[in-house]
């Protein structure tokens, strides 16, 4: 199934170069359950900085878009015109291999779904990469930002942990694969639906707002499984959402 693209369009990109790269980054924020869209917006300001998607944990199907595949996001320094196409995971470099797996699986079968695609269009193998043929000018595949070294800005992400094994499996058609299951299409997909946590590919189409006993915001609502959840807003803005609580 193919990914939902929404277009946020940044200003922030040049033409040209060798397209030879797919790159993957972390944001180092943005984890929230509007990560994504947060993220699009932050790089359509005058910030200096782009990429040419955001995805994050909570819209199955679904990413935000914002430089062309015409064009250049900036978002690697010196090899920004090696990069055919780069995706910001709102997602931390410090998670552990642990993590990504048991509780971020709908990023990273939107990363999977979103290589597969970029591969197919530019024509560049869903191969690992290792530093120096992500560094050598003329390699072809997948690599990471911390990869491209000094030149590439000298970033760390998406860290150690990250199960580029995994992701790549998926992105050929391996076990878990695909794009997960989409919310009902609506005025603003993933509007008025979250995933429920700790049940990928579960969506909870939110019915009601109340206060938790905590002072906490928290919503109710009916599961895609039809049964009946309450979830609870974490005191920080980017923490997400907690639970669930099945109720009927």
């Amino acid at each position: 199934m193919a990914l939902v693209r929404h277009w946020y369009p940044s200003p922030n990109y040049s033409s040209g170069g060798s397209n030879r790269l797919l790159v993957i980054h972390t944001t180092e924020g943005f984890t929230g359950s509007n990560g994504m869209y947060d993220c699009a917006i932050y790089f359509q300001g005058n910030v200096g900085a782009s990429s040419n998607v955001c995805i994050d944990n909570f819209h199955p199907g679904h990413i935000c878009e914002g430089v062309s595949r015409s064009h250049n996001a900036w978002t690697q320094c010196n090899y920004n015109s090696q990069t055919a196409a780069s995706v910001e995971q709102c997602a931390y470099a410090s998670w552990s291999r642990s993590t990504w797996l048991n509780d971020k699986m709908p990023l990273l079968e939107n990363v999977a779904a979103w290589l597969a695609e970029e591969s197919a269009y530019f024509g560049i193998p869903l191969t690992e990469l290792s530093s120096s043929q992500s560094q050598d000018g003329y390699s072809k595949g997948v690599t990471y930002h911390s990869r491209l070294g000094s030149a590439g800005c000298g970033h760390s992400d998406p860290g150690s942990g990250y199960p580029l094994d995994v992701v790549l499996d998926m992105a050929r058609g391996g076990s878990g694969g695909g794009g997960g299951t989409p919310p009902p299409q609506g005025p603003v997909a993933g509007e008025d639906y979250v995933i429920i946590p700790g049940k990928p590919g579960n969506w909870l189409k939110l019915t009601q707002e109340f206060m938790a006993a905590d002072g906490s915001k928290a919503q109710m609502g009916i599961g895609t499984d039809g049964c009946v959840y309450r979830i609870t807003k974490a005191f920080s803005a980017d923490a997400g959402w907690r639970g669930p609580n099945k109720l009927a």
